[in-house]
């Protein structure tokens, strides 16, 4: 049993009917205020949608966990399988009658889920998209360019209790330190059972953020550790070229992040954590390649910005010399005419 920090509270909405239109169940999901809870945090209305319009003819339940350690979704799928899948249901009803599915790592829970055996991280939908589809999902885009919808399983079993029992989203399973609890979102972290004398990280130990002590327990939240202690320099060990999955280089990326130069490679991270996990030194390179993500961003909007500035500037410059020239010209034009006293 996962324990209990928060009691599942009363209706709030009446509970739809099973023959509940596409329309209705859409506007009830989003009515009780669900995102995606794996930690993406988009709209789940808004991407079933998405699915609909392109034509989805399959839907993933990714219970396959977020990384080591982290046990909120297998917990989660130990005590409600059966809401759960019919969260599944429910999703699958909105787009027709696509194949359902819900990915587990092996050994995690009983059958009819499908056990799915992928080096992490299994849980990136690129990756479980080609295991269970053979489709590939563009470098760029979403599961849906590929008519495929995957949506975590806390989002499922939020969409059962918000169409079936008529709960907006007011708690989820969070893996707080070693031990699953049932939290209520919005609880301060301070508040929960967990001793963080030094500060707290959210989302995982290998791709998590830190986060203050008066943060709180967020939809996205899946779990939250003790920050860890401070990180010694790079000994170009090369482990982490070794962890990461998607062959990158993340020491050289470390550097571009001390230096504040740009490397384009880092758009390719999926900040999965392996890296963070390998590093001997305890770098927290996934938070330093997000960090670098985000100012590589900023800068090359402040450029595209001045160089859109500048062209418009240029181009005025350049319509103001082609009015005076035709100005001039009319001028001349007029000098040179001979007039009649």
């Amino acid at each position: 049993m996962v324990a209990e920090l928060a009691a599942p509270g009363p209706p709030e909405l009446e509970p739809l009917p099973a023959d509940a239109d596409t329309q209705a169940v859409l506007a009830r999901i989003e009515a009780a205020g669900i995102f995606g809870m794996g930690g993406g945090g988009y709209p789940t209305a808004q991407k079933i949608r998405q699915a609909i319009a392109a034509g989805a003819d399959v839907v993933i339940g990714n219970g396959m966990g977020t990384e080591p350690g982290v046990t909120a979704d297998a917990a989660l799928l130990r005590e409600c399988r059966e809401e759960v899948v019919g969260g599944l249901d429910i999703v699958a009803g909105c787009l027709g009658d696509p194949r359902r599915l819900v990915a587990v790592p092996p050994g995690d829970v009983e059958t009819p889920l499908v056990e799915v055996e992928l080096p992490y991280p299994a849980g990136e939908e690129r990756r479980l998209v080609a295991h269970l589809t053979g489709r590939t999902v563009p470098k760029d885009g979403f599961p849906t360019d590929c008519a495929v919808l995957v949506l975590n399983v806390a989002t499922l079993f939020a969409v059962f209790d918000a169409v079936r029992c008529g709960r907006r989203l007011a708690r989820r399973v969070v893996s707080v330190g070693e031990t699953d609890y049932w939290v209520p979102i919005g609880m301060k972290l301070r508040e929960l059972p967990l001793d963080a004398a030094m500060g707290f990280r959210v989302r995982g130990a290998l791709s998590g953020v830190p986060a203050p002590a008066d943060g709180v327990v967020a939809p996205t939240t899946f779990a939250v550790s003790p920050a860890p202690v401070p990180a010694l320099a790079c000994i170009r060990c090369g482990w982490c070229r070794d962890a990461c999955p998607e062959r990158l280089a993340p020491d050289r990326l470390h550097d571009a992040f001390c230096v504040a130069e740009q490397d384009d490679s880092v758009f390719d991270c999926i900040e999965c954590g392996a890296c963070t996990a390998a590093c001997p030194s305890g770098l927290d390179l996934v938070g330093e390649f997000r960090a670098l993500k985000s100012r590589m961003r900023h800068e090359r909007a402040v450029q595209a910005r001045a160089d859109d500035a500048r062209r418009r500037s240029g181009a005025r410059t350049e319509r103001l010399a082609r009015q005076a020239a035709a100005r001039q010209q009319a001028r001349q034009a007029r000098l040179r005419t001979p007039h009649e006293w």
